[in-house]
């Protein structure tokens, strides 16, 4: 079975064990440890290592939830992942519950490029107009991208909505193209 597969089974049944009202706490607590995991070399070092035994694991697992206040639902749940030896897998279960999230909540999650920075008004005028057209409530994280030229490009999962200028460069040189040969 794939370690897709495996993460989104993990996180469906972390989704469907949590009452509604602790979702979104619980989703930005396995982010945080998601991203933990990604980037302190020693927790990966830790959990991926099978030199260190499961009780130091453990031991620093409980740890870790202590100090941050972990949801106990959630702890128990990483407790889960580290003695099925699913811990490294951890990345992908926090990215498919939060799409899970997503969907419960009618989200849609959009990167917004642009050239140059983008006015708080503007990005909230591009929140408002996708939101509307979408029937979604959107999530936009901003980002800088030289290479456009200038205009804004718009990411989803499944859509991008190309409104720059290196868009606009790159399909009047392909109509060239095609009209020359």
């Amino acid at each position: 079975m794939s370690n897709d597969i495996i993460s989104l089974r993990y996180a469906k049944g972390l989704f469907l064990s949590l009452p509604k009202d602790y979702l979104e706490e619980v989703e930005e607590q396995l982010l945080a440890f998601s991203d933990a995991m990604d980037n302190i070399s020693f927790l990966k070092k830790i959990f991926a290592d099978p030199a260190f035994s499961f009780e130091k694991k453990l031991k620093v697992l409980h740890e870790i939830s202590k100090k941050y206040q972990q949801n106990m639902i959630l702890n128990n749940f990483l407790c889960l992942l580290l003695s099925k030896n699913r811990i490294v897998l951890i990345k992908n279960i926090a990215r498919d519950f939060s799409n899970l999230l997503d969907k419960e909540k009618n989200r849609l999650r959009v990167t917004i490029k642009s050239a140059s920075d983008l006015s708080a008004d503007y990005v909230q005028l591009i929140k408002e107009n996708l939101s509307k057209t979408l029937n979604k409530n959107v999530i936009s994280n901003c980002v800088l991208d030289k290479s456009l030229l200038a205009g804004v490009r718009i990411e989803t999962s499944s859509m991008v909505f190309d409104a720059s200028i290196k868009a606009k460069l790159n399909s009047l040189q392909k109509n060239v193209l095609k009209q020359i040969i």
